[in-house]
């Protein structure tokens, strides 16, 4: 998991929608835990219940990637902070 390198580069003052991978994984709820406790107001993080599945079926849309110094997206399907 690469979120603990990576918790400066998210946005604070923004709502943050954590994902794992796979139904039933648990890596948007440690995601979830590594931003609450690098002080994220719990108000400003989400965690998806059975993951990109669950995103999937409601129709929400998923983002490639990001390249380094760009805007990251909220969400990111692959590599990414869940």
């Amino acid at each position: 998991m690469s979120l603990p390198r990576r918790i400066k580069d998210l946005p604070r003052g923004k709502r943050l929608v954590f994902v794992c991978g796979v139904l039933g994984g648990m890596k948007g709820v440690v995601a979830s835990e590594i931003a609450l406790g690098e002080g994220f107001p719990p108000q400003d993080i989400y965690c998806v219940v059975d993951g990109y599945p669950a995103w999937q079926r409601q129709g929400y849309p998923l983002v490639a990637g990001f390249e380094p110094g760009e805007k990251a997206p909220l969400l990111k399907k692959g590599r990414g902070y869940s």
